[in-house]
């Protein structure tokens, strides 16, 4: 591609354009913007970048290779007995003979584990454990204070904020949950925290839809504590909450509602995910925007809308199954990318983003890029942020956050001691990255005009 298209005055003129193009016009100029801002980080990717990226693309081009991937990730950290590790490691490696869809250094590392593991089990077992900490470091922030500031520092100098998310063990009592409410003030407390992710499980042991308004009003006063400290935090911080199972869609809503209604906390920022493959997500956007003209009338900062598709299909397919419900979300991913498309065309619009700010929570290039193009036609810059990942795709996470002026991270924290709780998010990304319809299974590898990069033009173009 030539240097011209790489340039940012490239992809400054394509949004420039965007300002007047009509709506017939605003797909084409998305697919345009896409090759640039990919030409862009393909010239601007490290070495080590773009081995991480191709190491990445290897394990999820091959299904053997995203079994063997994702169950060594969730095995490693199941047992303190070292032996018991080696072994578990061997049986899942001998399910493939060859190991040839593997890279020759992770394939004789592992015939190396099969022949030699079981003579040495304590020495393997926490070379084993060490790998997987080095490999999902760019994933997970460590969260003790010295690290964590670092990395805050790093991402600052880069034009990017950072929306911190807790990791620790699923809550089985309230001692527990009293202790992630701490974490949240400890976060809250720091200077350099811009944004921190919260979740009802984590707060509150006994949520239950069927004691729906005891369980609302517990979580309120729990979360009280919480927002009471934003307000007292400077700067102030962004307060996000994550939506969970689709069971507790309701309870989410309502609990973010009665929150943002309350007088004390007129001037607190807060927002919520909504996710896309819930055909219930539109009406979640008619009651935020609803949400945020009653807090205009009270002079309060509006309300925050994270757009997302979704990480929890699988979970919700076999709750679905277990309680013999109606599966909550659409049945193909081309209805998933086209409902997205309805959200940020319905959050965009200037009736309703007088009433939100909103957060572009995708890795989807073409997405994106079709964000940047409805931000820049309706002028709303300043209400719309671009959200991505901590660790995925971090040449692309530069130049959108050039071309958008600023980028906020979605980043996982987890203390070293505490790092066996990562591997459920880990377990999921890769699952939710498997899948042949899956937008990252293919970006690692995807160059501009290539087969994959045409393909996902193709499926972007058909859900618009």
């Amino acid at each position: 591609m030539a240097r011209s298209e790489r340039s940012p005055n490239a992809i400054e003129s394509i949004l420039k354009q965007a300002r007047t193009a009509p709506e017939s016009e605003w797909g084409e100029l998305a697919i345009q913007l896409a090759r640039r801002l990919l030409a862009r980080a393909e010239s601007e990717a490290d070495t080590d970048e773009e081995r991480r990226s191709q190491g990445l693309g290897a394990r999820l081009a091959r299904r053997e290779s995203q079994v063997l991937s994702t169950v060594l990730t969730d095995r490693v950290h199941r047992s303190k007995d070292a032996a018991r590790v080696v072994e578990t490691v061997r049986r899942l490696t001998h399910r493939f003979s060859s190991l040839d869809f593997l890279p020759p250094l992770d394939r004789l590392e592992l015939r190396a584990l099969r022949a030699f593991g079981p003579l040495v089990p304590e020495l393997t077992a926490t070379a084993l454990q060490e790998r997987l900490r080095r490999e999902a470091s760019p994933y997970v922030v460590d969260a003790t204070p010295e690290e964590m500031a670092s990395h805050l520092e790093q991402r600052r100098q880069r034009g990017m904020r950072v929306n911190l998310n807790y990791l620790g063990e699923e809550i089985l009592g309230e001692r527990q949950a009293e202790k992630h409410i701490e974490e949240y003030l400890s976060l809250l407390a720091r200077p350099d925290v811009d944004a921190i992710s919260v979740k009802l499980s984590s707060v509150f042991s006994q949520v239950s839809v069927l004691a729906f308004e005891s369980t609302v009003e517990r979580v309120v006063a729990r979360l009280r504590r919480v927002f009471s400290a934003s307000l007292a935090s400077r700067p102030r911080k962004l307060i996000y909450f994550d939506m969970e199972a689709f069971k507790d869609f309701e309870l989410t809503l309502e609990v973010f509602e009665r929150l943002l209604l309350d007088p004390d906390f007129q001037g607190v920022e807060a927002g919520i995910a909504v996710q896309a493959y819930l055909p219930d997500s539109m009406g979640a956007i008619d009651r935020l925007i609803a949400l945020g003209r009653e807090r205009a009338r009270l002079g309060a900062a509006p309300p925050r809308v994270r757009l997302v598709k979704g990480a929890n299909l699988a979970m919700e397919r076999v709750e679905a199954s277990l309680h013999r419900w109606a599966v909550p979300v659409f049945p193909t991913k081309v209805e998933v990318d086209a409902q997205y498309k309805r959200l940020l065309r319905r959050t965009f619009e200037p009736e309703s983003s007088r009433f939100l700010r909103v957060g572009v929570g995708s890795h989807n290039l073409f997405d994106v890029a079709y964000a940047l193009v409805l931000r820049a036609h309706y002028g709303a810059e300043e209400r719309v942020e671009l959200e991505m990942l901590e660790g995925m795709a971090e040449p692309l996470a530069r130049v959108v956050a050039s071309a958008a002026g600023g980028l906020l991270l979605y980043a996982p924290a987890v203390l070293p001691e505490h790092f066996s709780s990562a591997i459920s998010y880990l377990v999921r990304r890769l699952d939710e990255n498997s899948s042949e319809e899956n937008y990252l299974r293919h970006a690692f590898s995807m160059r501009v005009g290539d087969d994959a990069f045409e393909e996902q033009r193709r499926r972007f173009e058909k859900s618009l």
